[in-house]
């Protein structure tokens, strides 16, 4: 009856298959203590990170470890490890161009798992949006499976 009065969700998926970690376990504090927004974090399992969301790729980070998705006027970071800056893009393919439009699970960045393990990466992928979650998962998810939701 007071359908207007709900307030409208965006869903965010897994960007891959992976184990859900809270984000204030995350071992940086600038995930850990949400400075950069509220969300969660995967430790993926595939080599392919997915578009959580249907949106636009507004920024792929020249060394390919991050990008920012803008969905529903909400943008979406999804930072594929810790410190994995360092390795100035080896080891990362972005799979799209910025400034593209993606339907969620949309492959974005093919990363090379081998490497990045021989080279100690921390794989735990925050995925942040600049406003308030609520997280629907725990435990082990499919990629496109849902993950958190977004009040609009």
């Amino acid at each position: 009856m007071f359908g207007w009065l709900a307030k409208k969700k965006l869903v965010l998926n897994a960007p891959c298959d992976g184990e859900i970690v809270e984000l204030e376990n995350v071992n940086d504090e600038v995930f850990s203590k949400k400075m950069v927004g509220d969300g969660v974090a995967l430790l993926p399992k595939g080599d392919t990170i997915c578009s959580p969301a249907r949106g636009v790729i507004t920024k792929i980070f020249p060394t390919c470890h991050a990008f920012v998705l803008k969905a529903d006027k909400v943008e979406i970071i999804v930072h594929i490890g810790i410190d994995t800056v360092k390795l100035k893009g080896e080891g990362f393919r972005a799979l799209v161009s910025q400034g593209e439009e993606v339907d969620a699970g949309k492959p974005i960045i093919s990363i090379d798992r081998a490497f990045l393990e021989a080279n100690g990466a921390d794989l735990t992928t925050p995925i942040v949006v600049n406003k308030t979650v609520n997280i629907l998962v725990s435990g082990f998810v499919k990629s496109g499976e849902s993950i958190m939701e977004v009040v609009l």
